[in-house]
């Protein structure tokens, strides 16, 4: 998922991800068939036509200007290898280019593989009318990207979530041990939560919209009440419009309250919320920084991914940012040397090698 933070853009976003129905027939969720495969062009591998049965494969919607997507290009690679002797099918489907004209979208996107050549190694393809998007992202409710679909070998829906997250669940599909109807259960519930959300999102969203931030959270509140799933749900939300409001303390609290509960396993959203106190393009949104409370934020983010690649290996290269940002160069370089380690010869070594060598120049400001 991207993370936007202008007014408009934060309720929009909110409004996004609050466009959730009720359970039906006609919404795509686990234990859903799979709908039909509907690319205009195949720009890397083999067409697929159609899902062959006994076959698995990764349906996954990026694009090439969305961060959290490239970062999961090396991923997804990782795995279409780890399983070239299983029947897993891996598909990048683009289908959310931006450009100045329609005209202008396909060149730089086939510009793009061609030059990511090996390092990403799995099947391309270019969904130009948005076709795919209007009958797989938008029946299953998912309004950001990367989104990835698991259909086994039946043509069910098996799984639905981020890239980064998928390892464990398409193991267990890939081995057979999967259980469909237990995940469709927890589907079914997760979208009838969504559902209760949908108007607490909108208001919250169209309050956004016009910067009014009290009316924001106090809608969001209502939300919060209904329990750990929907905390999980509205965190980032939250943290957000109390940031926007001027009000880091209330950010950090409302974090804290819940880092030992709703969201202590929510990796991704603590590294983001680390990584919002250090990121120079987002210091004028902040009037005060708590490094410390970024730290256990980080911290907490690292022990989630210890040994999972290439996770680990960003999130720490938050953790040694806090420390920077804390004025703990010994530390900074410290972590940041396991970065390097664990990167190398991968993409983006590079980069977090000049960073290394950034924190290593730099005086040291800790007291």
């Amino acid at each position: 998922m991207t993370f936007l933070f202008s007014s408009r853009a934060l309720g929009a976003l909110i409004v996004a991800a609050a466009s959730v129905a009720p359970a039906s027939a006609q919404d795509l969720i686990i234990g859903s068939k799979a709908p039909a495969l509907s690319c205009e062009e195949w720009l890397k591998g083999n067409e697929v036509k159609s899902f062959t049965a006994g076959q698995i494969y990764v349906v996954e919607f990026w694009a090439t200007w969305c961060p959290p997507c490239l970062q999961s290009i090396p991923h997804l690679s990782g795995l279409q290898k780890k399983y070239k002797d299983s029947k897993l099918t891996i598909i990048g489907v683009a289908g959310a280019e931006r450009g100045k004209k329609d005209a202008d979208l396909r060149t730089p996107l086939v510009k793009f593989i061609e030059e990511k050549g090996d390092a990403m190694a799995y099947t391309v393809a270019w969904d130009s009318d948005r076709s795919m998007s209007k009958s797989w992202m938008e029946p299953a409710k998912q309004g950001g990207i990367p989104t990835s679909f698991v259909v086994d070998g039946t043509g069910t829906i098996a799984w639905i979530g981020r890239p980064m997250e998928m390892d464990e669940p398409l193991a267990a599909i890939v081995a057979g041990t999967w259980d469909i109807k237990a995940e469709a259960a927890k589907a079914t519930a997760a979208a009838e939560l969504e559902a209760k959300l949908e108007p607490i999102m909108e208001e919250a969203g169209k309050a956004a919209d016009a910067s009014d931030w009290e009316a924001a959270l106090k809608a969001l509140d209502a939300g919060l009440a209904l329990g750990d799933a929907a905390v999980r749900k509205l965190a980032w939300f939250k943290y957000n419009m109390h940031v926007e409001n001027k009000d880091v303390d209330g950010a950090i609290a409302f974090i804290d309250k819940n880092l030992a509960g709703a969201l202590k396993d929510d990796g991704d959203m603590l590294n983001a919320i680390a990584w919002s106190m250090v990121d120079p393009k987002q210091a004028e949104r902040f009037a005060k920084k708590d490094f410390e409370f970024a730290l256990r934020c980080s911290t907490r983010s690292c022990e989630l991914v210890k040994g999972k690649e290439p996770q680990e290996a960003m999130m720490l290269d938050t953790q040694a940012a806090v420390h920077f940002a804390k004025g703990d160069n010994a530390k900074a370089v410290e972590v940041q040397t396991r970065v390097v380690a664990l990167t190398k010869g991968k993409e983006g070594a590079e980069e977090f090698a000049k960073k290394l060598e950034t924190y290593k120049a730099a005086p040291s400001t800790k007291g």
